[in-house]
């Protein structure tokens, strides 16, 4: 039984099919590396965008990151129907690791600046009209 003031979506049903397929790249941080030009991509892609070779490899990047952009979504809704702001980030992930977008979690989204340290934490997004709840990677800052 779903809890007090929580919605249901009908209309998103996730498939059990599609989020095992998608369980690493949502969960894990898995990427792909072309093994001809050295491009990082996320996420993961068949074929790489730069030289398009179809000689790519599945890569686990990096959880910390730097935050390289940011705003605020004033009307974002939670996982509960509230609109509640919320901090929308680029963060540029540790070594070779390409820019991913996501949300900074945590914190008053109007303290995080640019150059913040940045860690992945996996969180609930929104429950499934069938029951299932679904979970994405967002990030929190280091030593806040």
């Amino acid at each position: 039984m779903p809890a007090i003031n929580e919605p249901i979506y009908q209309v998103a049903v996730q498939s059990t099919a599609k989020a095992w397929r998608e369980r690493f790249g949502r969960y894990r941080l898995m990427g792909t590396v072309c093994n001809d030009c050295g491009t990082h991509f996320y996420p993961r892609r068949p074929v790489c965008a730069r030289c398009r070779s179809r000689n790519v490899a599945d890569k686990q990047l990096p959880h910390t990151g730097t935050v390289v952009a940011h705003c605020v979504d004033n009307f974002a809704l939670s996982g509960y129907g509230q609109q509640v702001p919320i901090a929308c980030v680029a963060i540029q992930l540790d070594g070779m690791a390409p820019v991913i977008m996501s949300h900074v979690v945590d914190i008053d989204p109007w303290q995080v600046k640019i150059g913040d340290r940045v860690e992945m934490v996996v969180r609930r997004v929104r429950r499934e009209s069938n029951g299932n709840y679904q979970y994405s990677h967002k990030f929190r800052l280091i030593g806040k």
